[in-house]
């Protein structure tokens, strides 16, 4: 089975063939500078996404016999379009600062409990904040708009269809995972009810076709990257450096009190996820206190640290031990996920000494496309048993 898998990451756009269980033929492109860098706004054109996009589809459409195209996607974002699906928004990005703006005043009228459903509490970068902190300020009109996860945005533009996978539904704060839908109360109650949101799907089918090739729906990529991983229940320690940092593990209980509760790939469990933990931004502010070049301080960074990496590190360290003990369950491997934490030995060595847990018994590592290859293989399985 060949399929074309694109990754909608926050500092990187990839893409690549996958052709029985291979990564063929990667490409890898900047993701697209957000519109302005002042203030507490961070939006990327949509229409300069897309086309991003579909130049990297074009680019292996004409390698012939593509069953399929995946997408794995940064969370939380959202577009507003028209019924036409032309973008009367922006990209809004999890890294846009208009919703914890606004946070203390959307306190006032909602409530952790009223996002509860969605299976995270409520912050700042919840799609659901930042449109509101819009609303107030007159930045958006949602009369007659549709409502787009950022890769359900995509395979609008490439199918017509209004859609999106329940694991980037749940991170905008608006919908009630454990039914699969829509909270229609939140929407009333925030005032957000004559959006048109999309239909949500917690399947692995597909959802359209573009030029004949079916398209299947955006999948949210830190369950791309755990799935790859091949989390053991109530064992494994997802820890998913890139950008920013979180970490992740599967349980059967749903709880939203210490940690998050997000939506897996399979029936009857949860992704339990502790979020805001520092990440790739804090290691590039430990790299520009230093006058050396790249290509002399990112082999001392990564292999050989000094006192003052070292003890960045070891705060990283801290604080991810710290956040672990949110599982309510004893760490017995880590499974690492990101490229600032896949890139970095030194970070990783760090972390299984706070851990205690060292050598390949207790660690291993998953990029993007072990995730992707292992939905290929679950959709070529429940195609061959239906």
């Amino acid at each position: 089975m060949k399929m074309l898998a694109l990754d909608l990451g926050s500092s990187f756009t990839k893409s690549a063939l996958l052709v029985d269980g291979d990564v063929q033929q990667e490409r890898k492109l900047p993701a697209p500078e957000p519109l302005s860098k002042d203030g507490d706004f961070y939006e990327i054109d949509a229409e300069v996404y897309y086309q991003q996009i579909l130049s990297l589809i074009a680019a292996y459409l004409n390698t012939g016999d593509i069953q399929g195209i995946l997408f794995s996607t940064q969370m939380h974002g959202y577009v507003l379009t028209d019924t036409s699906i032309k973008p009367r928004t922006p990209y809004i990005s999890w890294q846009d600062q208009m919703g914890t703006k606004y946070l203390p005043l959307l306190r006032e009228k909602l409530t952790d409990a009223d996002v509860y459903p969605s299976g995270v509490p409520l912050k700042g970068n919840l799609a659901l904040c930042s449109l509101l902190a819009r609303l107030a300020e007159g930045k958006v009109a949602l009369n007659g708009m549709l409502f787009h996860t950022l890769g359900g945005y995509m395979i609008a533009r490439l199918t017509g269809n209004h859609i999106c996978h329940i694991s980037n539904a749940a991170p905008t704060g608006l919908a009630d995972i454990q039914k699969s839908c829509w909270n229609q109360d939140l929407l009333e109650r925030s005032g957000l009810f004559s959006l048109c949101m999309p239909k949500i799907v917690d399947e692995i089918e597909p959802v359209g076709s573009y030029r004949g090739v079916a398209v299947y729906p955006d999948i949210g990529d830190q369950q791309v990257s755990a799935y790859g991983a091949e989390l053991q229940m109530e064992h494994s320690l997802h820890v998913n450096i890139g950008t920013a940092g979180l970490l992740g593990a599967l349980c059967k209980e749903f709880i939203v009190n210490h940690c998050e509760s997000r939506p897996w790939l399979e029936k009857g469990c949860y992704l339990r996820t502790v979020t805001g933990l520092p990440g790739g931004r804090h290691v590039q502010k430990l790299r520009n206190q230093y006058d050396e070049i790249d290509d002399k301080v990112w082999p001392m960074l990564t292999q050989k640290p000094d006192t003052k990496a070292i003890s960045c590190y070891l705060k990283m360290a801290d604080i991810y031990f710290n956040a672990a003990k949110k599982m309510a369950f004893p760490i017995r491997e880590l499974c690492y996920s990101g490229g600032c934490v896949l890139k970095n030995p030194a970070l990783r060595s760090t972390l299984e000494n706070k851990f205690n847990l060292l050598g390949d018994k207790h660690t291993k590592t998953a990029e993007i496309w072990s995730g992707m290859i292992k939905l290929v293989r679950k959709i070529e399985k429940e195609r061959y048993s239906g």
